[in-house]
């Protein structure tokens, strides 16, 4: 039943026109990557230290993108983008969790004049909750925060809710707007640009992707799926 939910209900991705940073792998990703504890190089693969009992909670790990890949990484796209799934149940309540990736958060012009919020590494998630197997609500991330919208409510493609992601900081939004932020000088804007239908990648229990707890990138702004796991039924 649950496997239905979340192959039935993947939502569409709109991301805006002139978008140069796309959804993609993590495991591609992850490839890219060198692992730092408390800033000291780890000669560990990403399983390694997702299931080690020792290592996995350490919140000093980091993801370092290796030299050889700093001029390109940015810009690495997938033929085929995942969008990453799991479920989660409380008595009549479920709520399915889809994650998009992506290698770099664009920057914003304050002003024209100087940037601000880049990164690498963008998690961003998309949360469908159902009633009796019937979608109620969608919670929104962006900038860290989680935004509730009915489901009704929402615009529909093929019986499936359609998202919009802001040029550079990929922040969901249901409309193709300008979205007022920081006085106006960090506005979000979402246009209609390439339509993205995810393939759904499920995440088991016992994923690394949910089990490892570090940092996805080298910065605090950037969360961990396992970061995620049961935090949402209340």
């Amino acid at each position: 039943m649950t496997q239905r939910l979340i192959e039935k209900y993947r939502p569409y991705l709109i991301l805006s026109k002139g978008e140069k940073y796309h959804p993609t792998s993590v495991e591609k990703y992850i490839r890219m990557c060198d692992f730092k504890h408390n800033n000291h190089k780890m000669d560990l693969t990403f399983d390694q230290i997702a299931f080690s009992e020792n290592l996995n909670h350490g919140k000093d790990f980091r993801m370092h993108i290796k030299p050889r890949y700093l001029s390109s990484y940015r810009e690495t796209k997938s033929h085929f983008p995942p969008v990453y799934a799991y479920a989660n149940k409380k008595g009549n309540k479920t709520q399915v969790v889809y994650f998009f990736f992506y290698n770099y958060n664009g920057p914003k012009d304050v002003l024209g004049l100087f940037p601000i919020g880049e990164h690498n590494a963008d998690l961003e998630w998309i949360v469908i909750e159902f009633e009796k197997s019937k979608p109620k609500y969608v919670f929104m991330s962006r900038h860290g925060g989680n935004y509730r919208y009915y489901y009704d409510e929402l615009e529909m493609k093929d019986n499936r809710i359609v998202v919009y992601s802001a040029i550079n900081s990929h922040a969901h939004y249901p409309d193709p707007e300008t979205y007022f932020r920081l006085f106006g000088l960090g506005n979000d804007v979402c246009s209609v640009g390439k339509t993205i239908d995810p393939v759904v990648r499920n995440l088991e229990d016992n994923s690394p992707l949910l089990l490892y707890k570090g940092k996805m990138g080298d910065s605090n702004k950037v969360d961990s799926m396992g970061r995620f796991v049961d935090v949402w039924i209340k």
